[in-house]
């Protein structure tokens, strides 16, 4: 029994002071401007003949539908939203 009390009394303060170090380590919290940026796509689709892919997308701080061949193949369209300026 005392070999048990005795292994037990070191393994206590091993975990403590692993759980301090591990919360030491921690890598630090992105930015706020990650969480106000806009998603990459929404409101992908897939053709009926499962060829092409349609999807709405944000490049250049546009947002656009880019049709795209399943094959790899360059976009076939890039439409842009045109947003009316504000008031």
């Amino acid at each position: 029994m005392r070999g048990v009390r005795f292994r037990f009394s070191r393994l206590v303060p091993a975990f403590f002071l692993s759980c301090i170090v591990t919360a030491s380590v921690r890598a630090a919290p992105p930015p706020l401007d990650v969480y106000g940026q806009l998603p990459g796509f929404e409101m992908a689709a897939i053709s009926p003949s499962g060829e092409r892919i349609a999807v709405v997308g944000v490049i250049a701080e546009a947002r656009r539908l880019i049709v795209v061949d399943k094959n790899n193949e360059p976009a076939l369209a890039f439409v842009e939203k045109h947003n009316p300026p504000a008031p």
